[in-house]
């Protein structure tokens, strides 16, 4: 699906935020054109019975595929933990290209709500994450925000621990907006507290 306001969306949050049922919820038109880009997704073709495995080869095809996508300048969304950098040089290239960046982050109070989550998902048959991966990657991508949120153009960031509700937002050439203010205050903290 090639757009003329070409978008790069980036669903983000902690392991067990909610991410690809968010997006299959908000966005089942673009996940059935093939246009929602995950590694787990590749990871669960590559190898079904031990995704952990082939994680780091689904990771690089993830990475190939987004490239492919923003040089043939086509829209897509994606999904990250943001427990890396490596995606700010593929936001530089989009932007580069015309696109449109939009991140969407789905903030999860603890660390130990995202295990709970995700043991939820192992026990319906989706794939486990240690623990101490969860914490890691929680702590990382609260800290890498600020870096993310300087290089986009647009951004939400939504509290998901129940039903996903919106924070703060900011469009583009607009100002920050703070939809719940109580809210806004406890993420400034929790964020401030992984450092």
């Amino acid at each position: 699906m090639q757009l003329q306001n070409k978008k790069l969306t980036i669903i983000a949050g902690p392991n067990g935020s909610g991410k690809t049922t968010f997006v299959q919820y908000i966005y089942p038109e673009i996940v059935s054109a093939g246009l929602f880009l995950n590694a787990d997704n590749f990871a669960r073709e590559m190898n079904p019975d031990n995704v952990s495995k082939v994680a780091l080869a689904a990771g690089k095809r993830f990475l190939r595929e987004l490239d492919a996508r923003i040089q043939s300048n086509y829209s897509v969304i994606i999904e990250t933990t943001l427990s890396g950098k490596t995606l700010l040089k593929k936001i530089q290239s989009a932007k580069t290209n015309g696109f449109v960046v939009r991140l969407m982050f789905l903030w999860i109070s603890t660390a130990e709500l995202c295990d709970f989550r995700v043991k939820g998902r192992v026990a319906s048959g989706g794939h486990n994450i240690p623990l101490h991966d969860i914490r890691r990657r929680y702590k990382r991508g609260l800290n890498n925000i600020p870096l993310y949120l300087q290089a986009i153009d647009e951004f939400e960031i939504l509290r998901a621990d129940q039903k996903p509700k919106l924070i703060c937002c900011k469009n583009m050439g607009l100002p920050l907006q703070i939809v719940d203010e109580d809210l806004y205050q406890e993420f400034e903290i929790v964020s401030q507290q992984v450092e």
